[in-house]
């Protein structure tokens, strides 16, 4: 939102705009990096290992659509 539609409450005053170097950039992108390979590690974690990603269930009979009935 642009400076001039924020509305600041009374009794309160706007502080200077942060000023980041490219060390601080660096290092904002390093922490974001480590918090997302964690939350993937918890996410995979969390996930039971032989399900089938397509969501198909495994048949409970198996059914040979080629055997005789006779």
């Amino acid at each position: 939102m642009p400076p001039r539609e924020r509305l600041i409450p009374e009794g309160q005053v706007p502080g200077d705009p942060k000023e980041l170097s490219f060390e601080d950039a660096e290092r904002l992108r390093e922490e974001r990096t480590k918090k997302s390979a964690e939350r993937l590690r918890d996410k995979r974690a969390n996930r039971p290992a032989e399900r089938d990603p397509w969501g198909e269930r495994p048949a409970k009979k198996k059914i040979d659509p080629w055997a005789g009935k006779g």
